[in-house]
């Protein structure tokens, strides 16, 4: 299921007019405007998407974000902050469909703190993230998951020899050769993504 957040005012007579408002959202880092009524914030490599929608009414007093389900947990955070962004602009609030109430302003310095490493304010986070700039755990898991092929068959082969090596040295069953060589394999594919990752946090 995808992530759904509304900005909206308690006040149903709170309106404001749409042009306004989108010209605000557009204004945002990493925003674009893909259609009437329709924004997206992402990056180049498509890692990040959050959908704002403002509808096709003059005057508003309801917009949409919606972050698809594959890609909720690299870009939840970041719909947090481009609502409360465009909440604080407006004088509205952020309803959080799955809670299904509205959310405190203390939820942005719970993203900001876990997001502290890409900077101090929303529009800081926003601008790095949406320039490519990845979290640890991305890195990690892009780094874990990037091997060539070559990459793939020197690491098998690598485990396959440590196996070897586990079971003769130790006099252990062979039926053993295959779990420990997968266990061989995946310790030195994550010393490889945590490396690799560490060296690119430099």
């Amino acid at each position: 299921m995808s992530y759904d957040l509304s900005i909206q005012p308690r006040d149903s007579k709170s309106a404001t007019q749409r042009a306004q408002a989108e010209s605000f959202i557009a204004s945002l880092p990493g925003v674009r405007r893909e259609s009437a009524g329709v924004f997206e914030y992402g990056d180049k490599q498509r890692r990040l998407c959050v959908q704002i929608y403002t509808g096709e009414s003059a005057e508003i007093d309801f917009i949409g974000v919606s972050v698809p389900a594959a890609l909720s947990k690299s870009s939840g955070e970041l719909a947090l902050l481009l609502s409360f962004q465009i909440a604080a602009h407006l004088g509205w609030q952020v309803f959080d469909a799955q809670l299904g109430d509205y959310l405190d302003k203390s939820t942005v310095t719970e993203v900001l703190h876990s997001q502290k490493r890409l900077g101090k304010t929303e529009k800081e986070v926003l601008a790095r993230r949406a320039v490519g700039e990845a979290s640890f755990g991305e890195r990690f898991g892009q780094n874990f998951t990037g091997y060539s092929r070559m990459g793939i068959i020197s690491s098998i082969v690598l485990a396959a020899v440590i196996a070897g090596f586990v079971v003769i040295h130790f006099g252990l069953l062979e039926q053993r050769m295959i779990w420990i060589g997968f266990a061989a394999w995946v310790s030195i594919a994550t010393l490889r993504a945590l490396a690799l990752t560490i060296w690119q946090e430099r």
